[in-house]
């Protein structure tokens, strides 16, 4: 019929086809059990027996698939060097089935270096609205870590996420920026035509190519970023939620990171002219407590002993790269 990732990509597109759904499709295919051909092709029955997961709803959905759209946006995609990798694809990384299990994205939308997807990359986030210094350590400490070959994981926000970003592109490392919206809006945004897409950048997203940015899109984005990371660093955090009520989505991340067994390291408050009550907290609920000068060095200890302890998952330590 159509190749793997425009299969992917109808299915993607199916109303009522969550993250579950389409885990138990990729199950069926690898077991055997049916195509994604038959998918398309076989009367609803015989389908059902195959899948029965595939309601009459869904069934009928898929076969109201506009195809001609699905093959738009499959060309835009590929003009932009856009790859659709899918639970199927050979660069799916294993972290985030470790990590996610059931909740693991499907399907990533990716733009950049693939490689980077298995890469021990640590997450330092923070603030849009941070302090100087807190703008200056998270380019330094993206620099460190990227001197020991490790990738520099972030979502690409304004203030401290950037500058990770950044701190890693000058100093000759990588990155890899957690998009939390659709990949294709992010090819609009001034200076993305410089980056060095081919080695130095991966972009990544798990929701539709033109999907635009909202709260919710937002928080689940933020468990992605923590689920691709060895570790997640805070460089500078405000509080849960701030005077207007609104949650802080670095905190947010933080709390994620926590409930993944995630190793949290969080920069003392004490560090900042104005203590940051967004550190305090995360610290007060798990989160390790570490200096500018040693925050390299507890990180590192921090990804080991979680692995040893195969708390995450069952690689050991002489497979990480930065050892």
């Amino acid at each position: 019929m159509y190749d793997v990732d425009y299969q992917w990509l109808c299915l993607f597109n199916v109303k009522g086809l969550g993250s579950k759904k389409l885990h138990a499709i990729y199950n069926a295919v690898e077991d055997g059990c049916v195509t994604l051909d038959e998918i398309f092709t076989l009367e609803q029955k015989e389908l059902n027996n195959r899948l029965s997961i595939l309601t009459p709803a869904i069934y009928q959905a898929i076969h109201e698939i506009d195809g001609e759209k699905v093959e738009q946006l499959h060309g835009i995609l590929k003009e932009n060097d856009i790859s659709i990798v899918t639970l199927m694809h050979e660069s799916y990384p294993d972290l985030l089935f470790s990590r996610l299990h059931e909740g693991t994205p499907a399907v990533l939308f990716c733009k950049g270096n693939l490689d980077l997807l298995s890469s021990d990359g640590v997450a330092i986030i923070g603030a849009r609205c941070a302090s100087s210094l807190g703008l200056e350590l998270a380019s330094q400490i993206a620099a460190q870590f990227s001197a020991k070959g490790m990738n520099i994981v972030s979502g690409f926000a304004k203030g401290i996420d950037t500058e990770a970003h950044m701190g890693s592109i000058e100093s000759g490392g990588t990155t890899t920026i957690v998009w939390s919206s659709g990949i294709v809006n992010l090819l609009s945004i001034n200076g993305v035509d410089d980056i060095n897409w081919h080695s130095q950048v991966l972009a990544i997203s798990q929701f539709h190519p033109y999907a635009g940015w909202s709260p919710a899109n937002a928080m689940i984005r933020s468990k992605l970023i923590c689920a691709m990371s060895r570790a997640v660093i805070v460089i500078e955090s405000g509080p849960e939620r701030g005077p207007d009520g609104k949650l802080s989505g670095t905190f947010t991340t933080g709390k994620a990171a926590l409930a993944l067994n995630v190793p949290l390291l969080v920069i003392s408050p004490d560090v900042f002219e104005k203590r940051s009550e967004g550190n305090y907290s995360l610290i007060r609920l798990g989160g390790i407590e570490v200096t500018v000068d040693n925050v390299v060095e507890n990180t590192i200890n921090q990804i080991l002993e979680s692995t040893q302890n195969n708390v995450i998952q069952e690689t050991s330590a002489e497979q990480l790269s930065f050892v």
